[in-house]
């Protein structure tokens, strides 16, 4: 079997170098001129499914939702109820600070962060990464 697995590796190597060479010819000469310019044009990035990650600065009440032990949940879900719309609370740097939410349970907090917007089915809610948060 490491005769087998030996000689694999051997002639993955030849393919690999054989295939270095041909990709060396194929390279144009610097001092040739090219016969025409294309120019490549980048789409900008889209605000569709992955959103764009921004800056955040609103208020709202806190609400604990505990762990289901069920689902194989480790810690309590944080949320930030803003009105109608409400918002997973993730840590972003400092872990201790975010740790004093969890005895924050209705309370009005005003909370400053980047925002990641949802990605259903494995992220259905948008998400604050808080940096900081005032009473």
């Amino acid at each position: 079997m490491k005769k087998l697995f030996g000689l694999f590796v051997a002639v993955a190597m030849v393919v690999g170098a054989g295939s270095m060479l041909i990709a060396e010819e194929a390279v144009i000469d610097a001092t040739q001129t090219p016969a025409a310019v294309v120019e490549v044009v980048v789409p900008a990035a889209s605000d569709t499914v992955q959103g764009v990650i921004e800056s955040v600065e609103t208020a709202g009440v806190i609400e604990i939702v505990k762990a289901d032990s069920a689902k194989n949940e480790k810690y309590d879900t944080i949320l930030l109820k803003a009105g109608e719309v409400t918002y997973k609370l993730i840590p972003n740097k400092d872990k201790e600070a975010f740790k004093k939410l969890e005895t924050m349970a209705g309370k009005t907090l005003k909370v400053k962060g980047l925002i990641m917007p949802a990605n259903p089915p494995k992220y259905p809610m948008a998400a604050i990464k808080v940096d900081s948060f005032t009473e």
